[in-house]
Order: C-alpha cells, then structure tokens, then sequence
C-alpha cells in the first residue's frame, strides 16, 4: 500500500530483482507472489541453490557474463558454506555438490578436500554425494572427487575410484584417478596405467608412470611380465615425442645400450637436454653412457655427478665425480659430500687422501659429521686429523680448528686398532696440551692401552703433516 504510486512499484520490483535475481519478477505481482509461495517452504539450503541458479540465469547474455556468473556462483557458495553453522554444514555441502551449476560443484569438491585435510571426516550424505560425481558428465568433476576421494585412503574409496577408472574415457580425469589410487597398486590398476601409458603425449605420464614404476619394485610378484607390457606398452610410440616421466621409464626399463641411444640423441636438443640426462642417470645403463660425455659437456655434469654420489660404489668414486667437466671446481664439492656421507669411513679415507686439499676437506668433513660407531672412533680420529691438515692448506681454519676440538676429545686408547704409522700420523699433528697428553698423565708412558709412544720419546709440540711411510 505505501508503494502503491508507479515511482514505489518500480522500486519494489528493482529491489525484488536485486534480492532473487529472477529478472522475471520485475513487473508481475503475480509471478513474484507464485515464486514466493514456491519457495516459502524450501529449506535454507535449498533457498540458497535456488539463489545461485538464478545468479547465472540473470547474466548468461553472452560468454564472458556466463564466466562471471560461475565465478560469482563458485565464490558465493564457498562464503555460504563459511557462513553456515557448523552443524548444518554436511547438508549445504550436499546441496552443493549437487547443484547444476558446474564452478560450484567444483567449489564444493574444494570445500571437501579441504575437510579431509582438516582430518574431519564426512557424514554419509555427503560421501554419497561425492561418490556419485564420479559417473558426473564433466570430467573436472570426475577429476576432482577421485583426488578427495584418494585421500581419505578407505578401501572402500579406493574401489570406487578404479571401477571408474576402468571405464574412464578422458586422459587428464584418468590422470587424477591413477595418481588416486598408485599409493596401493594392483595388478587392475596396473592394466589402465598401461593403457593409458601407450597414448600418445604427456598428459598422462606422472599418473600412468607413477604407477607403474611403483609395480617395477623387485618384490613385485610378476615384476618380469609387468616389465614386458611397460615395455610393450612405450614401444607404441615414438620415444622423441616422450615427456620427462615417460623418458625416465624408458630408462629404467632398457635392457640393452641401444634402447637408450633415442634418449641420447636427445641430449643434443638444447630443450630436451635436461629431461633426457636425468633420465640416463637412472639406470646403471643410462649413467654408463651420460658418464664419458659428462666428462666433456659441463651441462651434464650435474645429472651425471647426482647419480654417481647418490648409488655408485668402489674405489674409484671421488676420481670419477672430479673427472667430470664442472663449470666451476668447487660445484663438484655437494656431490662429494653426499657421497661421503653415505659411505663407509675408511673408503673415504682411502679416496680422500688422494684428492686435492679442498675436495678433500668436503669429503672429511661430511664423513665425520655423524657419530661414529665405536669401532669407527680410531679411523674418526685418522680422519679428523686429515680434515685439520687439509681444511688448513685450503685455507679453511674454520673446519682445521673444529677438527682438531672434536679430536683431543676422543679418548686415545680406541687408537690401538690403527697401525703404528697411522698412530704417529696422530700424533704428530697433535699440539701441545693436547687430550693425549692428559691422557699421559693418568696412564704412564708405554700403558700399551694408548698406543702413544715410550717414555722418552715426546710427542712434537708443533703440527707437522702425515708421517711418512
């Protein structure tokens, strides 16, 4: 009655558009009191499914307003389901999920992974809910819900997700599934990862690869049949057109020279250089032949350099990572040090001692980090003293004093299990006041515990270098 003049009736039916976006409503009395009706008993939820659907009706003129009006739709149901009460929450996210609006069914597949890495597990509506969007018709949806799904880690998710995964028709959907379910393969999913492993290019070779190279594990049961369909399975295509995942199982799974020289050759193709060396390097094959031309490429050194002080062993580790043709002498020294550190300590001994001075300090230094066994304590003692000479002649006081610190405090009786070269080498490099000199004290000269030397034959007061001989 108050908006009964036409100025009042326009701005009612202004107001009624901006409150429902239902442009229908402007000018009918009797359409707005239809749809109020309609509505009046809806539950808040489904009042505010209604309210996104009519927010994209209102702007689908042209594509770019669609656009905005999922964008809208999707931003608005994920303040809606802030705004909700906690204890109604499961029932909007079920409306959401099953709205028509595809943004927001994707807003709310956000919402749920969110939930499950908040550790909050979901009621049974809404695991129904996200369970069906897995025979949804878009394959965003299909996508999203096996990574939820995939995450809650049940046996009963990760069955749902491979029977969709058998019958799943789109590359970047299946990706999402096998990537789901490569945590616990089985010989099922080892079949699709294959299928999909032979489509040509890269959409799907961090999901299909990462499965199979988990069932190339040597406990694998049938690890000689799976080996042979991967194989079967690459050979469908043309390894140049490969991506880094699948270049990378082509690798592993090459059992002779030849089958890598595709890879190779793509060492001379500046954009493929990096993907192609690191595959190499995987396999003892790929680093025999990256190896001889690290040695002349300073780009492949790093790939090459990786590989060998991550797995190779023998007497001749540290001179192979050296031998390779680093940009600059000190890059080599990470690589010397992880090697060092995963070696037993008296290999490093052996090899260290031939290097140079700053290659040798790294490698003492790594190997020394840890705490030794006690057995190990005699050889610690051996190479500490290397690390404080060497550090000193690389001009790195810093480590040539923290060897020395951590070494007179070791007790010099573990020194008996060296030779007596190596016990002179000791003490030669031990100053004056040192822990063996206090150790003197407590246990008279020649005390065959100590291997330290006789009565009348002193320990020199000045560092001197290793003892000859």
């Amino acid at each position: 009655d108050v908006l009964s003049g036409a100025p009042g009736r326009e701005g009612a039916a202004a107001a009624r558009v901006g409150l429902t976006q239902a442009t229908g409503l402007r000018q009918s009395d009797e359409a707005w009191a239809s749809w109020a009706d309609r509505r009046r008993a809806l539950p808040e939820h489904l009042w505010n499914e209604a309210l996104i659907r009519d927010l994209l009706a209102a702007r689908e003129a042209t594509h770019a307003q669609r656009t905005q009006a999922a964008q809208a739709a999707a931003a608005f149901a994920r303040r809606l389901y802030l705004l909700t009460p906690p204890g109604d929450r499961p029932a909007q996210l079920v409306s959401l999920l099953r709205s028509p609006v595809p943004d927001v069914r994707l807003s709310a597949i956000a919402i749920a992974e969110r939930e499950v890495a908040a550790g909050r597990p979901f009621t049974e509506p809404v695991y129904r809910a996200l369970s069906g969007l897995l025979d949804s018709d878009s394959p965003g949806d299909r996508a999203g819900v096996a990574v939820v799904l995939g995450r809650t880690g049940t046996a009963e998710s990760l069955d749902r997700i491979i029977d969709a995964l058998h019958r799943e028709p789109d590359p970047e959907a299946a990706a999402s599934m096998l990537s789901a379910v490569a945590r616990t393969p089985t010989e099922e999913t080892l079949g699709d990862a294959l299928r999909w492993l032979a489509v040509p290019g890269p959409t799907l070779e961090p999901a299909a690869e990462a499965v199979a190279e988990t069932l190339l594990r040597p406990d694998w049961p049938k690890r000689d049949a799976v080996m042979l369909a991967a194989r079967a399975a690459l050979g469908q295509n043309d390894p140049a057109a490969f991506g880094p995942q699948r270049l990378r199982l082509l690798s592993l799974l090459a059992e002779t020279a030849g089958e890598l020289d595709t890879l190779v050759a793509l060492l001379e193709d500046p954009e493929r250089r990096d993907d192609a060396a690191r595959a190499l390097a995987l396999s003892q094959l790929g680093l025999a032949r990256l190896e001889p031309l690290a040695k002349r490429d300073a780009s492949l050194a790093t790939a090459a350099g990786g590989a060998i002080a991550r797995r190779a062993d023998g007497a001749d580790v540290l001179r192979r990572l050296i031998d390779l043709a680093w940009p600059e002498r000190a890059d080599v020294l990470p690589f010397v040090e992880i090697w060092a550190q995963r070696s037993p300590l008296n290999d490093v001994l052996d090899q260290a001692e031939r290097a140079e001075p700053l290659v040798r300090a790294a490698a003492l230094q790594a190997a020394t980090n840890g705490e030794p066994q006690p057995k190990d304590e005699a050889l610690l003692a051996l190479a500490l003293v290397r690390l404080h000479i060497a550090a000193d002649v690389a001009e790195r006081a810093d480590l040539a004093a923290g060897a020395m610190e951590r070494l007179v405090s070791i007790d010099p009786a573990v020194w008996s299990t060296l030779s007596g070269a190596e016990r002179q080498e000791i003490e030669s490099a031990l100053p004056t006041s040192s822990a063996l000199d206090r150790h003197e004290t407590d246990h008279p000269a020649g005390d065959q515990r100590t291997g330290s030397p006789a009565s009348g034959e002193p320990v020199p007061s000045e560092r001197a270098g290793p003892a000859e001989g």
